[in-house]
């Protein structure tokens, strides 16, 4: 029995003639596999295309179209964990023209004309008065190392022509069976017709019986020096539908240049990325019939192979079908190879708080794409000069600002380039990233960009770099490398690493951090480039961001770009595609009306992500009925106040209770220094509820606890009480969940008075439920800054335990002690830290937000002779 592990190409089939050529043509056939996935519905053939271990597949007898390709290919790929690289092969539909000569037999392959991507689904879109029909559903390139091999192929078939016939003649010499069925039929029978004249309607016979010859298109015969069969490369059409039409069938080759009708690979682009090899056996007209289907499908297998034998194995074993985002790539251990004694220093990159901070968000399948082709992205990348600009003025190819308006998918974008970055890197490229977030405290700090990117760094030449780190700073006392520290190695570090590769940096949300250190790692990247000499394109720099002062000030040593609607247009479009798809298999809703939801949805966002996937999100909790959601279409929120303010009236109408349970909760994760935990967020939540119910209550565990909710539902009861206002996020090297609000402005929504966040719209918005959940600040800070103060104060805290000693072990008992409270108490630690800076915020109306109860916790607090006052003093 074969091992699933060992094959690394997967084949899919639709029909079992499709199947039969691609088994014809494997070199080496192989057992069964061992084992499957226990819900794989798919039978398998296994075997060997020169060097590839290749596996296929074909859709289940009698079936066809997108949505079953989709499940062969979900269900290979769980029971194939390491398939690299995917080829849909099989027969379709061809379209002549007179730009292309197309004829039975002949070969279409899905090459990305125009940056498109090889496939589109004609049956997909939206209809718009005096515009007609517009298709909206946009699909996945193929991958890289496909495209490459096509190129290839294509070049060396033009040289010196292909062997495709011969190759075919010697798989029929060998199987005598195959001889009748796939064979090239007669050239007699490859008859095309005027795209005007209709196969009779109700006639079974051929067309040579009742197709009158006057009808058909006349074509001269290929010559010597044609290839015959030929390969054409270009863009195939994909629907749930036969074509079955000329005059459609060469109005979309008028209009998009297809050159083949298909029913499958619409469905696969997204989730299974691949080339889509097609032989022609008919003219998707009204003319059809089965005499050259088992040639087209023998064409389409032998181009394949042909395909496959030009990839190396070991560019399918680098290369993974389904995109790794940032955040999952298994890292480089930085201290491999490092002695023991220098591993302290290196240690101190890892500090909590200076964790590599990754995305929390991936983009949609099928998303982002278009930066590949933008000029600005291109010359980065590729490092080609600009000598279209006058030296004086030309900024440095080098470095590249990409900014753009709030919520327009900056983040996403980030996080794709790093993925396509990594995909298509040199063994002499390496690929580093930073992603900020304002929300998270260790984001703010002065060296968030320097230590994770240097620890990185460390990851890419361990040796070099922790050897130069331990030089500089052999001393005991300073293994712990300070932010002062920081800023003078990381130019060395980088200037050393970029005499031997090139290092791509990825900064995504630039301006969360404050100016003043925007300007101080603008200066530090400055004096890595001095120190790099000529090696100074070796160090690129991306920085994503809103608009910078600091940025803008250095915009003539930046080459820019501005995210503009048009980009973002169509990657809404294919979220809000996936998610109303997602939907629909839940509520039923039929393929005209999800079409109708993508459409209004992707209209209505107007370039704004955030928008459309907080929309379309709320759809999935809620899950209206067909009628509901009809009406919530005629009425959609313009602005994200609006959309706000539609879910909490939606929460508010549930009744009181849940209204005062929701603003609880937004007040703790909007106002929160530092991301509470599900659990920490918990403890918050019953503090605040028992303060709500009597003022006059002391906390104590008992009590606490009898508020609080089991673990493990703790995250499911906050998503249903809140459902996408909040968002949930996992940092590195943590097993905690954080809960942060879906975005600041929600935050900026509920604190702002609505008479002024009327006035900061433009035109009128409307937000009827605005007051209902509205928090001030200083009451909000002086309500959270008194529940820290109440759960310091609790009977546990009384004794602080042993003291600290100044000899002896006296200090490492203490900080045992303490840091083991901190770790089973992560709201301790939270409430030690921070409630005199919630108190603060509070101003002079605290005593106005505070009970007497507040005021006598506040002073047993501060009473240095307490053991609570011991107790959060040493935390």
């Amino acid at each position: 029995m074969s091992d699933p592990k060992a094959y690394t190409v997967g084949w899919i089939c639709a029909l079992s003639t499709e199947r039969v050529a691609a088994q014809a043509f494997l070199d080496e056939e192989h057992d069964r596999p061992e084992y499957v996935s226990h819900n794989d519905n798919n039978d398998y053939t296994l075997g060997k295309y020169g060097k590839h271990n290749v596996v296929i597949a074909a859709l289940p007898d009698g079936e066809y179209g997108i949505a079953s390709a989709a499940s062969v290919a979900r269900d290979m790929l769980h029971s194939f964990p390491n398939v690299r690289i995917g080829l849909m092969v099989g027969i379709g539909g061809g379209v002549p023209s007179k730009k292309h000569d197309i004829r039975l037999g002949d070969i279409v392959v899905s090459a990305p004309p125009n940056g498109m991507s090889g496939v589109f689904q004609y049956d997909f879109g939206k209809t718009i008065q005096d515009q007609g029909f517009r298709t909206t559903r946009f699909l996945n390139h193929p991958p890289m190392v496909l495209r490459t091999a096509v190129s290839g192929l294509k070049t060396q078939d033009e040289c010196y022509g292909h062997q495709l016939g011969d190759a075919i003649d010697k798989i029929l010499s060998e199987n005598p069976r195959l001889q009748e069925k796939y064979k090239r039929p007669d050239q007699g029978s490859d008859r095309l017709y005027h795209s005007t004249f209709v196969h009779p309607r109700d006639s079974d016979a051929s067309c040579v019986a009742v197709c009158h010859s006057l009808n058909l298109i006349s074509r001269p015969e290929r010559t010597k020096n044609e290839d015959n069969p030929a390969i054409h490369y270009g863009l195939i059409a994909s629907a749930n539908q036969l074509m079955k039409d000329g005059l459609i069938r060469d109005k979309l080759a008028a209009d998009k240049e297809v050159l083949c009708f298909e029913m499958e690979a619409a469905g696969l682009m997204n989730h299974f990325p691949c080339l889509i090899i097609r032989g022609i056996c008919d003219y998707s007209d009204s003319h059809k019939n089965k005499e050259w289907q088992g040639y087209a499908a023998m064409t389409a297998a032998a181009y394949a192979k042909d395909l496959l034998c030009r990839i190396p194995p070991s560019k399918v074993e680098a290369k993974d079908l389904r995109r790794i985002p940032p955040n999952k790539v298994e890292a480089k251990d930085p201290l491999c190879g490092i002695p023991a004694c220098r591993k302290d220093i290196l240690d101190s990159l890892s500090a909590p708080g200076s964790i590599q901070h990754s995305p929390t968000v991936e983009p949609t399948p099928g998303t982002c794409q278009w930066i590949t082709e933008r000029d600005a992205f291109k010359v980065w990348r590729d490092g080609e000069p600009s000598s279209t600009i006058p030296p004086r003025s030309k900024p440095a190819d080098n470095k590249l600002w990409i900014h753009g308006s709030p919520a327009c998918g900056k983040t996403f974008l980030a996080n794709f380039i790093v993925g396509h970055l990594r995909e298509s890197k040199s063994e002499q490229a390496e690929v580093m990233y930073c992603f900020l977030d304002a929300r998270v405290e260790a984001h703010r700090d002065r060296d968030a960009i320097l230590r994770p990117t240097l620890r990185q760094a460390t990851g890419i030449d361990p040796a070099l770099t922790g050897n130069y780190l331990y030089n500089v700073y052999r001393e005991p006392k300073t293994r712990t490398l300070t932010t002062d520290m920081l800023y003078h190695l990381w130019p060395k570090v980088m200037a050393l690493l970029a005499k031997r590769k090139r290092l791509m940096i990825v900064i995504d949300g630039f301006d969360e951090i404050h100016d003043k250190y925007q300007e101080e790692f603008l200066g530090c990247f400055n004096k890595c480039e001095e120190l790099c000499g000529e090696n100074t394109l070796n160090l690129r720099l991306l920085i994503l961001s809103r608009c910078c002062p600091s940025l803008d000030c250095h915009n003539q040593s930046f080459r820019t770009y501005e995210i503009a609607i048009d980009d973002t247009e169509r990657d809404i479009s294919v979220t809000v595609q996936e998610s109303v798809e997602r939907l629909s298999r839940v509520t039923g809703f039929p393929r005209f009306f999800q079409d109708k939801v993508v459409n209004e949805i992707s209209e209505g966002a107007r370039g704004s992500y955030l928008w459309a996937t907080v929309l379309v999100a709320d759809l999935e909790i809620t899950l209206p009925s067909l009628c509901d959601l009809n009406k919530r279409l005629k009425t959609l929120p313009r602005e994200m106040a609006e959309l706000y303010d539609s879910i909490l009236g939606r929460i508010d109408s549930t009744g009181p209770n849940r209204r005062r349970i929701v603003k609880l909760i937004l007040r703790w994760v909007t106002l929160q220094y530092k991301a509470l935990s599900i659990q920490e967020l918990d403890t918050g939540l019953a503090l605040a509820i028992i303060r709500d119910k009597d003022l006059g209550s002391s906390v104590n565990d008992l009590l606490l606890q009898s508020h609080t909710i089991h673990p493990r539902d703790v995250k499911l009861a906050l998503r249903g009480m809140c459902g996408q206002l909040i968002r949930f996020s996992r940092p590195e090297s943590s097993n905690k969940i954080e809960v942060l609000p879906v975005y600041r402005s929600l935050t900026l929504y509920l604190v702002t008075p609505t008479k002024r966040l009327r006035q900061q719209h433009r035109d009128p918005i409307n937000i009827p439920y605005h007051d209902k959940f509205f928090m001030a600040e200083t009451e909000s800070h002086a309500t959270l800054g008194n529940l820290c103060v109440a759960y310091l104060t609790m009977p546990r805290f009384a004794d602080p335990g042993k003291k600290f000693q100044a000899d002896g072990n006296g200090p490492a008992e203490w900080a045992c002690k303490v840091r083991k409270r901190m770790e089973n108490d992560g709201f301790a630690g939270y409430a030690a830290l921070f409630w005199a800076k919630h108190l603060g915020e509070a101003g002079p109306d605290l005593p106005k937000h505070s009970s007497p109860l507040d005021l006598e916790r506040r002073k047993m607090l501060l009473d240095k002779e307490s053991g609570y006052a011991s107790c959060w003093f040493e935390m």
